[in-house]
């Protein structure tokens, strides 16, 4: 997305570039009538169908301690699916927007899922490869990984 993006300063606000991808709603206003409507389809396509697959499967495959998922499955009772995953890529953009930007909350802890995906990364290294690394054993090695992404240092 960096690529594609570019320079993340230049667009001032989260809005603008959920504009530039296209994914901000369609507005008719009148002095008589306020209609909002679908997505405009204008922006890059090829951004907007990326983020529309991962709201997809964020909406899917996310459990449900993921409170993007839960979101946007709860509005999928009120809207049909492909709304809500459209509701979903737009806030995944100002998220992304924000992280670009480094406006983000550094980590508290790491998660049951996240330590998991240390332990398989650590196997498929491979022992060899994990000491010559430093690291003498799986535990130490997600301990440090651990402490890395926690203190950032």
């Amino acid at each position: 997305m960096g690529a594609i993006i570019g320079d993340i300063s230049r667009f001032r606000n989260p809005k603008k570039l959920v504009a530039y991808i296209g994914l901000q709603p369609g507005v008719n206003r009148s002095g008589v009538t306020d209609h909002s409507g679908g997505i405009k389809h204008t922006g890059r396509k090829d951004l907007r169908a990326l983020l529309v697959q991962a709201a997809h499967a964020i909406l899917r495959m996310a459990p449900d301690s993921n409170a993007l998922a839960r979101w946007g499955r709860a509005m999928i009772y009120r809207k049909n699916r492909n709304v809500a995953a459209i509701a979903v890529a737009r806030k995944l953009t100002v998220y992304i927007w924000y992280l670009l930007r480094g406006f983000f909350t550094p980590l508290d802890n790491l998660t049951t899922s996240f330590r998991t995906k240390l332990q398989k990364l650590a196997i498929e290294i491979g022992t060899a490869t994990r000491r010559e690394m430093g690291y003498t054993s799986i535990k130490d090695f997600i301990l440090k990984k651990e402490e890395i992404l926690l203190t950032g240092s």
